[in-house]
């Protein structure tokens, strides 16, 4: 509802405030901008000395305080839709590059590039489940520095399936280095800062894994990126 105050130095909430005590205003009008029946901000107006304030001065600022509550809807809508045609632009690139091979590997590789490049990372790996030899085989990389990919080549024996294999969902972290979810040998071996992980499934069942790595700055992860990266992995199911 309206709050009105026509003189501030008599009201028990406004007289020692700072807009009054400091800067000297005399009255004030405030009015909450409500969006879908909540209240999601406050309009106010102010005025250098106390005045009466009548009902269509109050009526006229809450008219503006609608306006700004549609305003901000329609950059709302506008933020989501620009997100969405982003996420699609993403999801047609992957499908795209990786409709172009039908080799397995180099199909993982360039989802990871488009992946990568999408959310801003540094590098991805790709890798199967030996689930005969309870191993980790890896299967592709994009931007995995050289010596990392020549360390797992040479102890594959190092990278049990462990962990790896309870992966239903798709996990991440801003702060991954010290996050127990990733307490894997595997991962031990690859810099990271930030990190999501998502599984690959054949009929049902998960089949090896697909993580992206940000490596100089943290990265705080959007509703958006969670729901595009699963979404992009389908043309590795398939």
């Amino acid at each position: 509802r309206p709050f009105l105050v026509p003189d501030a130095s008599r009201d028990p909430v406004w007289r020692d405030s700072v807009p009054v005590r400091k800067l000297g205003f005399g009255a004030l009008m405030e009015v909450p901008i409500v969006l879908r029946g909540e209240a999601i901000g406050v309009l106010g107006a102010l005025f250098k000395t106390p005045r009466t304030i009548h009902e269509e001065d109050a009526a006229l600022l809450v008219s503006f305080a609608e306006h700004t509550a549609l305003a901000l809807d329609r950059t709302n809508l506008l933020t989501k839709l620009e997100a969405r045609l982003a996420e699609t632009q993403t999801l047609l690139a992957v499908s795209q590059a990786a409709g172009a091979t039908l080799e397995l590997a180099e199909v993982a590789r360039r989802t990871l590039r488009e992946m990568v490049r999408a959310l801003g990372a540094d590098m991805g790996g790709a890798w199967l489940l030996d689930e005969r030899a309870n191993q980790i085989v890896p299967l592709a990389a994009y931007h995995v520095p050289k010596e990392v990919i020549a360390t797992i080549a040479r102890t594959p024996e190092r990278f049990t399936a462990r962990s790896f294999r309870s992966l239903e969902a798709t996990v991440f972290a801003t702060h991954s280095r010290h996050d127990a979810r990733f307490d894997h040998s595997m991962l031990e071996l690859i810099p990271h800062t930030s990190l999501l992980l998502c599984p690959v499934r054949s009929k049902g069942l998960v089949v090896g894994g697909f993580g992206v790595f940000w490596v100089r700055d943290a990265h705080v992860f959007s509703p958006e990126e969670i729901r595009l990266s699963p979404n992009s992995l389908k043309v590795l199911e398939k």
